[in-house]
């Protein structure tokens, strides 16, 4: 399996085997998916570049993947307090300026974001403390609840 990372004009592009799979672009940190499944748990090569902006560590072990999905729900106010957003149905990240659906009920004191790219409730916010901008925790995290 080769892994071929390359950067033009502030876009980060992932190639596997030759194909696309992966771009980010680096002054917005929006970022697309082209091929899910080429980050599964068999993958042997690590997708994280080495010298990425992805400061947070992955959660070691499973009850913090639990934790980490509680901030799933009723989270309008953390993901309007966030810089950035990861849907780890989808493994978009986007900013949260793009949020524009949200699961509200009269009961509740806050709302719960809806994925501007699949409408799923999966959407973490950077406010949360996870590394939602990177690949293998939002993939991880779709592998455990999904």
């Amino acid at each position: 399996m080769a892994i071929h990372k390359e950067i033009l004009d502030n876009q980060l592009y992932l190639y596997m085997n030759g194909n696309l799979i992966y771009k980010r672009w680096l002054a917005t940190g929006q970022s697309m998916v082209f091929d899910v499944m080429a980050y599964d748990k068999y993958t042997l090569v690590s997708i994280n570049d080495k010298a990425s902006d992805n400061t947070g560590s992955l959660p070691s072990n499973m009850a913090s993947f639990e934790n980490a999905h509680r901030h799933s729900i009723f989270n309008k106010r953390a993901v309007q307090d966030s810089l950035t957003c990861g849907c780890f149905y989808c493994l978009q990240v986007f900013a949260p300026k793009e949020i524009n659906e949200w699961v509200e009920e009269d009961n509740d004191k806050t709302g719960t974001a809806l994925c501007p790219y699949c409408g799923v409730d999966a959407v973490l916010g950077s406010a949360s403390g996870y590394p939602v901008d990177n690949i293998s925790f939002l993939t991880s995290m779709h592998e455990r609840w999904l």
